[in-house]
C-alpha cells in the first residue's frame, strides 16, 4: 500500500517542477509520538515510531505556499482487553496525504519561520494481509523554521500534529482464535505529534 502512496507523492512532484517556478522540495524524517485511546472492551495505544514525510510547496504569493505533504511510518498497534488476560500486538502502516497551506514570516534574508494547517487521508495499514486498510479523513497543523544556506538550498526543522477527525471506524484488530472483534470509540481517537528536520531544495534556484 505505502509504495502505492509514495509513486503517487512523486507524480505530484514530478507534474509540479514541470509547470511552477517556485516550487520548493523539502524531505525530512524526525519522531511520531504514539497515543493512548479507549476502544469498546479495552484499550488501544499507537505506538511511537521514526516517520518520513516528503512536502511540496509552491508560492502563491504573500509569503504563502500551497503544500502537498505525506507521511509514512511503520509501527505497532496494541490492544488490552478489560476482562480478559490477553493483548493484541499488530505491525501497522501509518500513512497521511494532506494538502493546505502556510504562512511564512522571515526574520532576516536566510531565516524565516512558518505556520500551517492541512487536511486529507489517513491510511492505517495492517501488516497482515486478514486485515483491512482503514481510510479516514485527516487534519494536520505544523510550526516550523528553515535556514537557506544559499538560495536553491537550506535545512527546516518543524512541529508536526497529526489526527484523523472521525472514528477510525471497522475493527483495528481482532483475535482470529476466538473470533471476538474490538471496534473503537466513536470520536477522535488518537493524535500524533512529531519533531521533524530535513533538507530544502528549490530546483529554479540551485546554481545562482
Amino acid at each position: 500500500m505505502h509504495h502505492r502512496l509514495f509513486l503517487l507523492f512523486l507524480f505530484f512532484i514530478s507534474s509540479s517542477v514541470s509547470y511552477a517556478q517556485m516550487i520548493t522540495l523539502n524531505v525530512n524524517g524526525g519522531y511520531l509520538f504514539g497515543d493512548r485511546f479507549n476502544v469498546s472492551g479495552g484499550k488501544a495505544k499507537i505506538e511511537g515510531q521514526w516517520a518520513t514525510m516528503g512536502i511540496i510547496a509552491a508560492d502563491i504569493g504573500q509569503d504563502r505556499t500551497a503544500e502537498i505533504a505525506y507521511l509514512w511510518q511503520e509501527t505497532i498497534g496494541k490492544l488490552d482487553f478489560y476482562n480478559a488476560q490477553t493483548s493484541l500486538n499488530e505491525a501497522i502502516n501509518m500513512h497521511y496525504i494532506l494538502v493546505g497551506a502556510s504562512q511564512h514570516f522571515e526574520t532576516s534574508e536566510n531565516l524565516s519561520f512558518s505556520l500551517g494547517s492541512r487536511i486529507g487521508l489517513m491510511v492505517l495499514a495492517p501488516r497482515k494481509p486478514m486485515l483491512e486498510d482503514i481510510v479516514k479523513f485527516a487534519v494536520g497543523f505544523q510550526a516550523g523554521s528553515r535556514l537557506m544556506v544559499n538560495s536553491g538550498m537550506g535545512v527546516q526543522f518543524s512541529a508536526n500534529l497529526f489526527f484523523p477527525v472521525t472514528d477510525i471506524g471497522g475493527y483495528l484488530w481482532w483475535s482470529p482464535g476466538s473470533g471476538s472483534q474490538i471496534g473503537l470509540s466513536s470520536r477522535i481517537p488518537f493524535a500524533q505529534f512529531g519533531m521533524f528536520g530535513g533538507i530544502i531544495i528549490i530546483p529554479s534556484q540551485i546554481g545562482y
